[in-house]
C-alpha cells in the first residue's frame, strides 16, 4: 500500500540452492564438520539428493562423501541441462549465427567449384514464406571440389527470430554455382521428430538433407550446419482488442 515491496521472500532455485551446497562440500571444513542441525537446507537438499532422510543426523560423518558429491554434481549437470532444454522451448526471440556449414564431398562433382551459401525462411499457417537472413550479401564461399574443405560459415553475422512453438522454419543449404546446364544443389536443415516443441535454430550441429528429400530424409553424418543461438527476450504482447486509427469527428 505504501510503495514497500511485499516482505515475502523469494525462495531461490533449485539451481541457487545446489550451488550453495556444492560450496559447503567444497570448503575446508571437510564433509563432517559441520552440524546438520544448523544447515536446514543442506538437511532438505541432501534428503532429495541421496534418498536418505538426513535429519535425523548430528554430521555428515556417517555418510559417504564421495558417493554424495558425485550425486550432487550430476544434479548440477541435470538442472542445468534442463535449463538449457528449457530455454529452447518458450516462445520468444532468439539471436542466431550459423558459425560452420559443411558439405560431403560426394555430392558434387570432382573439380567444381562451390560457392556455399545459406538462407532462412520463415512460413505463416498459409505456406507463404518471408526471408528473415540470407548470406548472399556477404559474399562469396568458395571450395573447390576434392581439394578443399567443403565449409562455410557466418559467425558475426546474427539475425533474430521470433518464434512461437509450431511456427515452421526453413534452413536451405545451396550451391550458387551451380553450372549453365546444371541445377544448383540444394539442402534443407533434417526435419525433426514429430513431437519436438523446440526452436528449430536452436544451438548445437544438425543434419542437411537434399532438397528433394526434406520431408522424409535423413540426414547425413558429412552434411551438418551449426547453429550458436540464445532467447533474448519475449515477444510483443498483442492487444486483445482493435482501435482503428482515425480521427473522432464530433457533429
Amino acid at each position: 500500500m505504501f510503495g514497500f515491496g511485499s516482505s515475502r521472500k523469494k525462495k531461490p532455485s533449485l539451481f541457487k540452492r545446489l550451488i550453495y551446497l556444492v560450496v559447503l562440500l567444497s570448503s575446508s571444513g571437510g564433509f563432517g564438520g559441520w552440524a546438520l542441525k544448523d544447515y536446514p537446507m543442506v538437511q532438505n537438499l541432501l534428503s532429495q539428493i541421496t534418498g536418505e532422510d538426513v535429519a535425523t543426523l548430528e554430521s555428515l560423518e556417517s555418510l559417504d562423501a564421495v558417493a554424495v558429491k558425485k550425486k550432487v554434481a550430476s544434479a548440477v549437470v541435470e538442472v542445468i541441462r534442463n535449463k538449457a532444454f528449457d530455454e529452447f522451448s518458450k516462445p520468444g526471440i532468439y539471436q542466431v549465427t550459423i558459425p560452420k556449414v559443411r558439405l560431403d564431398q560426394a555430392s558434387f562433382k570432382p573439380g567444381h567449384t562451390v560457392d556455399i551459401q545459406a538462407k532462412v525462411v520463415k512460413l505463416d499457417p498459409n505456406g507463404r514464406d518471408a526471408t528473415i537472413w540470407e548470406s548472399k550479401p556477404f559474399g562469396e564461399r568458395l571450395a573447390v571440389v576434392g581439394k578443399d574443405e567443403l565449409t562455410a560459415g557466418w559467425p558475426v553475422r546474427n539475425f533474430q527470430v521470433a518464434w512461437s512453438p509450431g511456427e515452421q522454419i526453413v534452413v536451405e543449404v545451396y550451391d550458387r554455382r551451380g553450372g549453365l546446364f546444371v541445377q544448383p544443389k540444394r539442402f534443407a536443415l533434417a526435419p525433426a521428430g514429430p513431437n519436438s516443441r523446440d526452436f528449430p535454430l536452436k544451438s548445437g550441429t544438425f543434419s542437411l538433407v537434399p532438397m528433394r528429400m526434406a520431408e522424409n530424409g535423413q540426414g547425413s553424418q558429412t552434411n551438418q550446419i551449426e547453429f550458436a543461438s540464445q532467447r533474448i527476450g519475449d515477444l510483443a504482447q498483442k492487444n486483445s482488442t482493435q482501435v482503428a486509427e482515425r480521427p473522432i469527428v464530433i457533429k
